[in-house]
């Protein structure tokens, strides 16, 4: 209602004092200028100023105030005047954006009795702490909000081709008598792995359809390039599983630690977080995400369905992500690079030239699609041979490996003049080949 305004210099002390009513209640509001020594006015903006008064009977007021560049605004509630008789203390906190304080004293209030003395109880008053308060909890439903969120966003998933769609090596189905690798990646083990049409909830594709045999500790699983890194740190697990008839449970093992998943004809989403991973020291099938039976030869026929499987560094997962199939694919052929995946007749490999005639050597520079994790062993499928001739290929050795680039010795089985160039390809039928394998087998 009423605006007195007043100047203080930060480094003066005040002069005289602010004469009010006992028990207003906001009818009068102190607009206050700040200036140091130079006689400048502080600028306000970006800086938090609160109200500190002691009372006459030594209750405080702790207020938030107005801010509007070099003017502080103070309104007198109802119990800043509360008591008659003149304020012990009466300052200014002004903290700005690095928590430096500023405290300045302002004229003390002379409080003049009023004919309703005692109408209003005198009390403490906080309302800059009770803001501050509100603040901290606000702060803290935005950080539990940020949470929930982080763990809804996708992670990067260590499993690589986690929707089985990359299939090099070919098959429609995998039977392994002991543990080879199916589907790109994918080991398994006393096991048949079919890939299927996605029945679950997850967004994908295709699901993994995994029938125990009779024999040993079937399992299906992918390890972990490097896998030591993880040792001692949090990994989460998640996936969607279903059971096959008869079968009441398998075991996720990551390392030495097991955790058994009670199974059923529905879809479960499953999640378990390994907190802190260990090593494997029984199998290095175990050197990543490893689905076992839980009992030594298990029945024939039991086993389950896996969708959408996850393995993220951290205590959550996010949801699933499809990923890029062409980056996928790429990401496969770092362990295995089928070079035919498409069957194609007379499908050609690379020029060359011979060094030695008694030898009968041709040597192919190769570029390959991506580097691979260690320099692969490469071996021929079919028939091979110099597409001009038809002088066949005996045999192939990898000579020389770096990063996108390779040497193939390939050797021929008739005399090839020294210094011709020969052209190494497919024979002209079916299922001639060439792949290069640097997968994990320890």
């Amino acid at each position: 209602m009423i605006l007195y305004s007043i100047t203080v210099n930060a480094w003066q002390p005040p002069y005289g004092r602010l004469r009010v009513i006992q028990e207003e209640a906001n009818g009068r509001e102190i607009a206050v200028t700040v200036t140091g020594a130079d006689g400048q006015p502080i600028n306000f903006t970006g800086k938090t100023v609160s109200v500190y008064l002691e009372k006459p009977d030594g209750t405080k007021i702790y207020n938030t105030c107005a801010v509007s560049g070099s003017t502080v605004t103070i309104p007198l509630s109802a119990q800043m005047t509360a008591v008659y008789g003149i304020s012990n203390l009466f300052e200014l906190h002004i903290v700005d954006a690095e928590s430096h304080t500023l405290k300045v004293t302002l004229p003390p209030l002379c409080i003049i009795p009023s004919n309703y003395d005692g109408a209003i109880e005198s009390s403490n008053e906080f309302s800059a702490l009770s803001e501050a308060l509100a603040n901290v909890a606000n702060m803290q439903a935005q950080i539990n909000k940020m949470e929930q969120n982080m763990q809804h966003k996708a992670l990067p998933n260590l499993l690589v081709n986690p929707e089985f769609g990359v299939n090099q090596r070919g098959k429609e189905s995998y039977t392994a008598s002991s543990t080879q690798y199916t589907y790109d990646r994918w080991l398994a083990a006393h096991t048949t792995v079919t890939r299927e049409a996605n029945t679950s909830p997850a967004p994908v594709l295709y699901m993994a359809k995994c029938v125990f045999q009779n024999t040993n500790w079937p399992n299906f699983g992918q390890t972990l390039e490097n896998y030591s890194q993880y040792v001692g740190k949090t990994l989460t697990v998640r996936f969607w599983i279903k059971g096959l008839p008869r079968t009441s449970s398998v075991t996720l093992w990551v390392g030495n630690s097991g955790h058994v998943i009670p199974l059923t004809g529905d879809w479960q989403e499953v999640t378990h977080t390994f907190d802190p991973v260990t090593d494997s020291t029984v199998s290095f099938s175990r050197k990543g995400l490893l689905l076992q039976a839980s009992a030594v030869n298990p029945t024939a026929g039991t086993g389950f369905w896996l969708a959408a499987p996850q393995v993220c560094v951290g205590a959550y997962t996010g949801d699933y992500a499809p990923p890029n199939p062409a980056a996928e694919y790429l990401k496969c052929c770092r362990y295995y690079w089928n070079m035919n995946p498409d069957n194609i007749q007379g499908f050609a490999v690379g020029l060359g030239t011979t060094r030695n005639v008694s030898q009968n050597y041709v040597y192919v520079p190769l570029q390959f699609p991506t580097p691979m994790r260690a320099t692969p062993e490469v071996s021929i499928a079919g028939s091979l041979m110099d597409a001009v001739t038809g002088n066949p290929v005996t045999e192939v050795a990898m000579i020389q490996y770096s990063g996108f680039m390779g040497r193939l010795r390939f050797a021929l089985q008739n005399t090839a003049v020294q210094g011709n160039v020969f052209d190494i390809s497919g024979a002209s039928s079916s299922g001639n080949n060439l792949t290069f394998d640097a997968e994990i087998y320890s």
